[in-house]
């Protein structure tokens, strides 16, 4: 009898012996990653967000972008400029715009961060790139700063982004999306004194234009041969200097020939303004940003954790047209995105009573519709001639704007 209870007694230990080499090998493939802050511009108010587990034996993954309903895909050179500077591996900054319509997919994907204060609006001083409909990708320095306490201090009174922003004005064709809600690593967040390994951070809009003008994905690649074989392009907004005039998009592409301590070296020197921008991988089929411009001559490289970040902030924040339509429970406006009709019910008692008048607008502000002297609680809005995109439109009486909102014409 002793010796069957030391049999089982050894088997009891072994099943325990496995069950404890699952459970740490799963806890070794699967981490939890730091926490994201979103700082909610509107309200001045931070709130965190904790990112889940990921899978540490990961080395590569992304999610691919989408050109948006304007189309117009621009084929980008593949092939290693032949002029390289010396000790570099990419191309000299040169204008966007002599090379590029700047409208094209993927270059009106990249966008020009500009702050304001109470005091007056300030030029663009950073880059970014979008990543999803209403998302932007750039690095945490663009959106704050530390004090001499080592406080991080956000830019409070806000932000905009100007997708393929020329001549130090935005596209009339898209215009400058106010910024809604910052988004930065804690680890960032936390640090007493700047450093750049965590400096990355996103923009949430408070305009889907993604669905429109596209937007690229999004990667990581643990393989370092990966960032020095393919073509990789980098649009940006360098400051004024004396060879920038700091309100122009300019570009270079190359192969990185360095990469180490999660950055890729270029060769090339940057300058203000340029900080934020993508670099991305493209085949002219996939357009993926792999990092962030944070110092004068490297990248960072997104990490395993930082992919991830992304992804969260894009499951959760990520919305779509139709999702996003600005009406409250006086009126109804369906279907939205409209093809050729949409239908504009008021359902709030006593507006069917009032003389009403609808009006439809552009982007650029231009009026397109205008229907006056509305009696009914229900209209047809006809397509016409309109042209695909997003209108915004207001509903007013002879005393005030009872309903505004954004309607979309695929």
């Amino acid at each position: 009898m002793q010796t069957l209870g030391l049999i089982e007694k050894k088997q009891n230990m072994k099943y325990i012996f496995l069950l404890t080499t699952v459970l740490f090998s799963q806890i070794f493939s699967y981490a939890q990653m730091d926490t994201v802050v979103v700082f909610d511009i509107q309200t001045q108010t931070e709130s965190i967000i904790p990112i889940g587990p990921f899978d540490t034996t990961e080395n590569n993954n992304y999610v691919i972008g989408n050109s948006g309903q304007w189309g117009d895909l621009l084929q980008l050179d593949l092939v290693l400029p032949t002029n390289l500077p010396p000790n570099a591996s990419f191309s000299d900054l040169v204008i966007a715009k002599d090379h590029f319509d700047l409208l094209k997919y993927p270059i009106r994907t990249n966008v020009a961060i500009v702050w304001y204060d109470t005091i007056q609006e300030q030029h663009a001083t950073c880059s970014g790139s979008l990543i999803a409909n209403n998302i932007v990708l750039t690095s945490g320095h663009c959106i704050g700063g530390f004090n001499i306490n080592g406080d991080f201090l956000w830019k409070r009174d806000g932000m905009y982004v100007s997708p393929s922003h020329s001549e130090g004005l935005p596209q009339p064709s898209i215009g400058k999306i106010k910024v809604e809600k910052y988004v930065i690593l804690k680890t960032f967040f936390d640090q007493e004194h700047y450093t750049g390994k965590d400096d990355f951070g996103m923009l949430i809009l408070d305009e889907p234009i993604g669905d429109l003008i596209g937007y690229l994905g999004y990667g990581f690649n643990n393989d370092s041969v990966f960032y020095t074989k393919p073509i990789f392009y980098s649009f940006s907004y360098p400051g004024e200097q004396p060879e920038y005039d700091g309100y122009d998009m300019y570009f270079n592409y190359g192969s990185f020939n360095k990469v180490t301590n999660g950055y890729v070296y270029n060769g090339i020197s940057g300058v203000n303004g340029m900080s934020g921008s993508n670099f991305f991988y493209t085949n002219n089929e996939i357009y993926i940003s792999y990092g962030q411009k944070t110092h004068s001559s490297h990248y960072r490289l997104n990490k395993r954790e930082n992919f991830y970040a992304i992804k969260k902030i894009d499951d959760l924040y990520n919305v779509g047209i139709s999702e996003n339509i600005c009406c409250n429970s006086f009126v109804k406006v369906y279907p939205n995105p409209m093809t050729e009709y949409c239908n504009i019910e008021f359902i709030k008692a006593g507006y069917h009573n009032e003389e009403l008048t609808f009006i439809l607008y552009n982007l650029n502000g231009i009026e397109c519709q205008k229907i006056s002297n509305i009696k009914n609680n229900l209209i047809h809005i006809k397509r016409g001639k309109l042209k695909q995109g997003l209108y915004f439109f207001l509903i007013h009486n002879d005393k005030e704007i009872i309903e505004n909102g954004k309607l979309m014409i695929q």
